[in-house]
């Protein structure tokens, strides 16, 4: 009777326990998926004039069919270009920074982020000096969350060399998420990077003289095909009135010109 009690209460308190809802394993699959990681989207990036501040947003939503929390995404200047070489920021003289952290590092942090939410309170504000090197800037991102108990890592493109990346989408597998080998890049998918600029603008003044010029030459050529198919009588004898004062202009100068070498 003892023992026939003990098994019932034992049997309930096992239908107490919540079932395993699945490990990391089962998950990632499921995680690395690109249809499934999380969306950055939106994305606002600035073209600034060296020494003004510029705003780089974007919006981030959670497609997963469970909350994430913990989540930090940091957000880096890591690389100038311009038409002629490539260098990391450490080589730039006055880099960009971000306002609010007062370097080229800064980060969003959400302590939970439900299913189908999207976060828009992204904005992040880029600071330029005078002397900042002219040209293209890179940004990269990492990701990292928890999703059914367990931690994930995401990186975007910008964090791989040339030849990891090459090698990672070279030597994939079947069923590699996008046909990316994510195992070889040590994390759990693949997120976006973004740029944004630093350049003084073109001057007007050359568009300016080109838009007169294309007038003029435009209004010469209407009335030189007005006076020669005399459309306007009136111009027409008017242009010729013209070409006799001229002519009368050209001849006193002729003669004027022919009494100073005469003298000489």
């Amino acid at each position: 009777m003892d023992f026939i009690k003990s098994l019932s209460i034992f049997l309930i308190l096992l239908l107490l326990i919540p079932a395993a809802s699945g490990t990391r394993e089962d998950d990632l699959k499921y995680i690395s998926h690109p249809g499934s990681i999380p969306n950055f989207s939106n994305f606002t990036t600035p073209q600034m004039v060296p020494g003004d501040t510029g705003r780089l947003n974007f919006s981030f939503t959670n497609r997963y069919d469970k909350e994430i929390t913990q989540v930090n995404v940091t957000v880096e200047i890591y690389l100038y270009a311009n038409i002629h070489e490539s260098k990391n920021l450490s080589r730039v003289d006055k880099p960009p920074k971000f306002v609010n952290s007062d370097s080229h590092i800064t980060y969003k942090i959400w302590n939970r982020v439900d299913p189908d939410e999207k976060k828009t309170d992204t904005e992040l504000y880029i600071r330029s000096w005078g002397n900042t090197e002219q040209g293209t800037y890179f940004v990269r991102f990492t990701l990292t969350f928890i999703y059914n108990g367990s931690n994930y890592l995401m990186k975007s493109r910008g964090h791989f060399s040339k030849e990891q990346w090459e090698d990672a989408t070279t030597n994939t597998t079947e069923g590699d998420p996008g046909n990316i080998n994510i195992t070889k890049l040590g994390v759990d998918g693949i997120i976006p990077d973004t740029t944004f600029g630093v350049k003084k603008p073109w001057p007007r003044w050359p568009l300016y003289v080109l838009i007169g010029l294309t007038v003029m030459f435009a209004a010469l050529a209407i009335l030189t095909y007005m006076y020669e198919e005399n459309t306007n009588p009136k111009f027409t004898r008017w242009v010729h009135k013209e070409q006799r004062h001229l002519s009368e202009y050209r001849a006193l100068m002729l003669h004027e010109l022919g009494k100073f070498k005469k003298k000489e």
